[in-house]
């Protein structure tokens, strides 16, 4: 009888700074498996930084502890960006997964045709599919799109579910219940938490540097500012607050960029712009903070900033229709809810947790780092694909 450890073969397009802390782990913890990851691509700096409007490189470890390969330049075909379907593509696509020979496949999505391609190849060499997509049922979609998504599901074996609005998609295109676990989506707590700024000298510093009052209650945005973000929307409401003593700080860059800055000298508000950070300077961008505005629409599948300001000890505000708030955010002891483009009620939001007072405030903090620390973790995650790849090996 061979003793041999089965194969899990998983596919990305990239390499992802939140995916790359699991693949170690998977690595280290699931010896019962041999786990490599195929990138369909290692983008340049520009290609990365499309849409981070610089070019960039992450600057944290990203090809360490763990087993990985890439496609070869010859089995690739398209311009190779990230941000179009039909961009990436494979040539030879039975060879390279041949030459992994898996015993399982694990896709992190569907968002690119070379990920179809690997999909239809495998399902061709029979075998066994598991997806972790972020897609969920909180968009409203037109017929034929959700005929597409019934079909695409229907080639997988078993389902990772990321969270509540995601595991309501598998189910309503048609996904037996018993062929879905829950696989939660994470950041690496421990990085957020490890490297927050704790000390009261070194926080007023840095405060000052970023020109942040010491006493200021801080509101952070952090992300792109694209079109799904709506930075628009928090500014307006932040305006809404006439607060002197209340600052925001916005991480990130983008398209919105100028628009932003032009709306808060129009109106002098206590912003400050901090710019594209890196992965490594980002725990001092929440150290800074007090909690965390994401103002997105359906487009935001989940928003994995809500994870990694509440690793950090930040509660959270949080649109009622980006992916992760009916998971992370239990109103008013995690954080707290609005409705999407209701500056009004964001406002309101915005004055409610400002009003809180020191015990209150930090009652919310912890339950928000908590929650996220026992449920929404690598461990957690884990679990759930070690309990799918029995059923299926």
């Amino acid at each position: 009888m061979s003793s041999k450890k089965p194969k899990v073969l998983i596919v990305a397009t990239h390499p992802v700074q939140y995916q790359v802390p699991w693949f170690r782990y998977l690595h280290k913890h699931l010896s019962d498996y041999q786990f490599e990851v195929l990138y369909l691509t290692i983008p340049d700096a520009d290609k990365q930084g499309v849409g981070f409007d610089q070019p960039f490189q992450w600057d944290i470890p990203m090809f360490e502890g763990y087993c990985w390969s890439n496609v070869k330049t010859e089995n690739l075909s398209g311009d190779l960006a990230l941000d179009n379907f039909f961009s990436l593509r494979l040539k030879n696509t039975r060879h390279i997964i041949r030459e992994t020979n898996p015993d399982a496949l694990l896709l992190t999505g569907w968002q690119c045709l070379g990920l179809i391609q690997v999909l239809w190849c495998a399902r061709g060499l029979k075998i066994p599919c598991l997806i972790r997509a972020e897609s969920n049922n909180l968009k409203p979609r037109a017929y034929y799109k959700s005929l597409i998504h019934r079909l695409l599901l229907s080639q997988f074996d078993k389902y990772l579910s990321i969270g509540t609005a995601n595991r309501d998609f598998y189910l309503a295109n048609g996904v037996n219940a018993g062929d879905i676990f829950s696989c939660p989506y994470f950041v690496d707590n421990k990085f957020f938490k490890r490297r927050a700024v704790t000390g009261e000298d070194q926080l007023i510093s840095l405060r000052s540097k970023w020109r942040i009052a010491e006493k200021a209650f801080c509101f952070c945005y952090v992300g792109k500012l694209s079109a799904k973000k709506h930075i628009l929307d928090i500014l307006h409401a932040f305006q809404r607050l006439n607060d002197k003593n209340t600052c925001l700080l916005i991480v990130g860059s983008g398209d919105l960029m100028r628009e932003a800055k032009a709306y808060v000298n129009k109106h002098t508000l206590n912003v400050r712009f901090a710019g594209f950070l890196n992965q490594s300077q980002l725990p001092i961008a929440y150290s800074l903070s007090h909690c965390l505005i994401l103002a997105s629409d359906y487009d935001e599948t989940w928003g994995l900033v809500v994870n990694e300001a509440m690793a950090s000890g930040l509660p959270a505000i949080v649109s009622r229709r980006s992916g992760c708030h009916l998971d992370l955010i239990q109103e008013g002891i995690t954080g707290y809810t609005f409705e999407f483009a209701n500056i009004d009620e964001l406002a309101r939001k915005m004055r409610a947790i400002k009003s809180l007072n020191k015990q209150e405030y930090q009652a919310l903090s912890r339950q928000a780092q908590l929650n996220l620390s026992e449920n929404y973790s690598m461990r957690a995650a884990s679990a759930g694909l070690h309990n799918a790849l029995v059923s299926i090996l």
